[in-house]
């Protein structure tokens, strides 16, 4: 999305050392409504028509553009907590690793709503390493939600998160990516061509001549990763996860206590 592009290149800020992104200016802490608005608009075109009836988050970034995103396509938004209230009396239990926090907390979210009724659409405003999205793969497992996929403002391509989605088998959507942090704190932004993931990696190679193919392997754009993903992470990862699906992913009957996401990036 090339205005979320112009906005991180304009007026955010980031330090090669600890590969920190601050977009406090505009994404989450000032909040620019108009950018949020059109991101939710990216999101709800990408994800049409995908049988989606729920849109879960995360406290406290993901919050703004999911209820706007919700409004959008006439959809509930439920928002995973970071604490468990007293209120709550019957809940779904994860944990969450916070990269600026650099600590790990106790997230819930009520019972009633994550049931094995529910399509859910995760929201979120980063993808880094994917301690968040691991826990609501975890806070879905018990619960039977069925994830539909997942959409993220800013993408860390120089991190671990999109190969953990591609793991799990996750269909996902980065509005934009940061693709390296120089050594001048400046950064290589793109925002995708074509989306990463599995489903359209499938889809476009099934449609596409041997020509076309020829041509999309050798081009320098986005168009090339989806296709080189297929070969050489997708394919490898189908049949682990074929393999592990019902026995380990989706053990809904499972009565151990909750991995850590920590532990779940390499399970």
């Amino acid at each position: 999305m090339e205005e979320l592009k112009q906005h991180i290149l304009k007026d955010g800020l980031a330090e090669k050392e600890g590969n920190i992104v601050l977009v406090s200016r505009f994404l989450n802490h000032q909040l620019d409504p108009q950018l949020i608005m059109h991101c939710a608009e990216e999101f709800a075109r990408l994800f049409a028509d995908q049988g989606i009836n729920k849109i879960v988050t995360i406290e406290a970034s993901g919050i703004a553009p999911a209820i706007l995103l919700g409004n959008i396509m006439h959809l509930p938004v439920v928002f995973v907590k970071k604490s468990i209230p007293k209120t709550v009396v019957d809940s779904w239990k994860s944990w969450v690793w916070s990269f600026t926090r650099d600590d790990e907390k106790t997230v819930c979210i009520d019972r009633e709503f994550l049931t094995d009724k529910d399509r859910i659409l995760f929201i979120d405003d980063f993808l880094a390493d994917g301690h968040a999205s691991g826990s609501i793969i975890h806070l879905c497992r018990p619960s039977g939600a069925q994830i539909v996929g997942m959409g993220f403002l800013v993408e860390k391509g120089f991190a671990k998160g999109w190969q953990f989605l591609r793991d799990h088998g996750i269909t996902y959507h980065a509005l934009a990516t940061i693709k390296q942090i120089n050594d001048d704190n400046t950064m290589v932004v793109e925002y995708p061509i074509a989306c990463i993931d599995h489903i359209w990696a499938i889809k476009k190679t099934q449609t596409m001549s041997k020509k076309q193919i020829k041509k999309c392997s050798k081009s320098p754009t986005r168009l090339k990763r989806p296709f080189n993903d297929l070969l050489t992470t997708f394919l490898p990862a189908f049949i682990i996860t074929k393999i592990s699906h019902f026995s380990t992913l989706w053990d809904h009957s499972s009565s151990e206590p909750p991995l850590s996401p920590r532990n779940l990036m390499t399970a």
